[in-house]
């Protein structure tokens, strides 16, 4: 099991906007732990009964998604599949 850091505040401020029509955006310095932090909301997310087929998670330094970056009507569709 890995073993995170508690990042209560940052995930209490992403679950008070978690049904709200906004774009949330999460930014920092790299290796900062943003990517950590949204495991970590995702992992809260399934517990509370969210599907995981609901949950999108895309880490674009995976080399398989770089392919996106330039067609984002591909993005689009690969999402919604």
């Amino acid at each position: 099991m890995t073993k995170y850091t508690n990042r209560k505040d940052y995930i209490s401020t992403l679950e008070a906007y978690k049904d709200q029509d906004l774009i949330k955006v999460i930014s920092g310095l790299r290796r900062s732990g943003k990517s950590t932090l949204l495991e970590m909301y995702q992992l809260m997310l399934l517990k509370q009964g969210v599907k995981e087929n609901q949950i999108v998670f895309l880490n674009f330094e995976d080399f398989e998604l770089r392919k996106f970056l330039n067609d984002l009507d591909s993005l689009y569709y690969y999402i919604i599949d």
